[in-house]
């Protein structure tokens, strides 16, 4: 088995190639994040965000989330379509962002689920060029309809 030194600083601890970080600083890492979150549901998400933050945690977005990973299986559309794999989907996108269409937000035609993995590289190509993202998700649905309708 492959073995590193932790990356925390300071640390000399040898763990697996496939962690991320000792068992000590895991714990810790992971503290360090529930507090950059915390702070950043104070400074931003509930003050400058807080209506989209309130919808999705309503019960009507749980509802439709819960429809939309039900309707495609809990896939990865976009990595079942474009690169012939399964992965468990883990967010469900809305193609047309909210802030955009707020009248879009329920319109299951515009939600598209995705793994955290492919859900990060889609938020970076939206902005470099949304339209073209955009084009390119509601095609990837549309073949997913093509193939399973």
């Amino acid at each position: 088995m492959l073995k590193k030194f932790c990356p925390w600083l300071g640390c000399n601890e040898i763990i697996p190639a496939s962690a991320q970080y000792c068992e000590k600083h895991t714990r810790m890492a992971a503290e360090r994040e529930a507090q950059r979150q915390a702070r950043y549901d104070q400074s931003t998400r509930l003050t400058r965000d807080k209506k989209y933050h309130d919808f999705y945690l309503s019960p009507e977005w749980e509802k439709v989330r819960a429809y939309v990973m039900a309707r495609y299986k809990g896939i990865c559309v976009y990595s079942y379509v474009i690169q012939s794999k399964i992965a468990p989907a883990k967010e469900v996108h809305h193609i047309i962002p909210i802030r955009d269409d707020w009248s879009r937000r329920f319109d299951v035609d515009n939600l598209i689920p995705l793994s955290a993995a492919v859900h990060g590289q889609v938020e970076a190509r939206y902005r470099q060029d949304k339209e073209k993202a955009q084009a390119e998700l509601f095609g990837v649905l549309q073949e997913w309809k093509r193939r399973f309708n």
